[in-house]
């Protein structure tokens, strides 16, 4: 390494084999790298390949990285001023920090959480442009998998995540089966991560409702009871099938519900499945439950007269109000 006008200047090589570089609850990882790393004027630029001999993925919640920011949130980076000189590192990367690796998975590499079982496998080339974003292009893809889904368990047929450049929201292509005597039903989900969207699928051809109660049940739409009902609703909200307005209208109907809605709320995890039903013409019962917790809160409106409706609310927090309205 050497300095040429106040900047480092000079070329490394990494060299490693099976190296454990992680090893938490969540994530286990060990590598085998060979790139190298180029200083030059201020600009730091690394390329190679890192092998990734050992991956184990455990997942018991949501990841933060899982919640998204809000479009209009602005990020703002304060420097503050210092009259202490850079170090080593801060001159070579002035500039910033570029660089190509082509990640290849080994043989032990697997995820397990929320209901994924599977064996990862494929390899991806990440880039750092000049602008200092974080790219990624290729497929991983699924194998010997399983998806428990309301304790059920499915059979990932086939499945991949394809990236094309956003290193956090790769396409998706999954196909889930589970098999029932001589039938087969099961879900295809596909978009992005961000953007997922599910399709329904069996042979030989049934209704999106008998498909969706043999997922969730094991039994046609007409053979569930009541206690299954509640499997039936957290496999459409699951699947993100809440948006398909005509199965979920088949559902509430066939289930005897004035109100089925998933609600997404701010971020994925506070997403709400709400039922609800008119008891009396005049006495409407709510009950939200959270999807990804344990939260739960039932609503009651009491319709007094066309102005004057009581309301009352038990869950985390506790409240009746008497609500007047005015016709403007």
């Amino acid at each position: 390494m050497s300095a040429r006008a106040g900047t480092p200047r000079g070329e490394a090589t990494v060299r490693g084999n099976d190296f454990l570089i992680v090893d938490n609850d969540t994530l286990r990882a060990t590598a085998s790298p060979s790139f190298t790393v180029l200083a030059d004027g201020g600009a730091l630029h690394y390329s190679g390949d890192v092998t990734i001999p050992e991956l184990k993925i455990t997942l018991s919640e949501l990841p933060p990285n899982a919640i998204d920011i809000s479009s209009d949130t602005v990020l703002v980076e304060v420097r503050e001023e210092s009259d202490k000189p850079l170090s080593l590192l801060e001159r070579a990367t002035q500039k910033g920090i570029t660089g190509e690796l082509v990640l290849a998975l080994g043989d032990e590499a697997s995820i397990e959480g929320f209901g994924i079982d599977t064996r990862l496998d494929g390899r991806l080339r990440l880039e750092r442009g000049q602008n200092q974003s974080n790219l990624a292009y290729g497929e991983l893809s699924l194998s010997e998998g399983t998806y428990t889904l309301c304790g059920q368990s499915l059979a990932i047929r086939q499945g991949r995540f394809v990236f094309l450049g956003a290193l956090d929201n790769p396409g998706i292509d999954v196909r889930a089966v589970r098999e029932i005597n001589e039938q087969t039903v099961g879900v295809q989900m596909g978009g992005t991560l961000k953007n997922m969207n599910s399709t329904l699928f069996s042979s030989p051809n049934l209704s999106e409702t008998d498909i969706l109660a043999m997922l969730a049940t094991g039994r046609p739409f007409a053979s569930i009871g009541q206690r299954d009902q509640g499997a039936l609703l957290g496999t459409l909200a699951s699947l993100g099938l809440e948006r398909n307005s005509g199965l979920t209208n088949q559902i509430r109907s066939s289930l005897g519900l004035d109100e089925l809605a998933i609600d997404t709320k701010d971020t994925l995890n506070n997403s709400v499945l709400t039922v609800g039903k008119y008891l009396t013409p005049n006495l409407f019962a709510r009950y939200g439950v959270g999807i990804f917790d344990n939260s739960s809160k039932v609503n009651l409106d009491y319709t007094l007269n066309d102005r004057l409706k009581l309301k009352a609310e038990s869950g985390t927090q506790q409240s009746v109000d008497l609500v007047y309205s005015v016709e403007k």
